[in-house]
């Protein structure tokens, strides 16, 4: 299953929990886009954080899935 995939069925098994992803998702697409202030590499810092949070949602799927 794609990270995707298991984002959105999220959507039916957890509705609480696929509204923050979805709007961590959003956040992140945000700070991707940004144009961060001369010398403030806070936008790049809040892409590469949830990055993170996004492949530990992946690993903990993994290891659901194994167990």
């Amino acid at each position: 299953m794609t990270p995707g995939a298991q984002i959105r069925s999220l959507e039916d098994e957890r509705p609480e929990v696929f509204a923050a992803v979805e709007k961590l998702y959003h956040y992140r697409n945000d700070a991707a886009h940004a144009k961060p202030l001369k010398g403030d590499p806070a936008a790049g810092d809040l892409k590469a954080a949830i990055d993170h949070l996004f492949a530990l949602i992946d690993f903990c799927n993994d290891v659901m899935e194994e167990a």
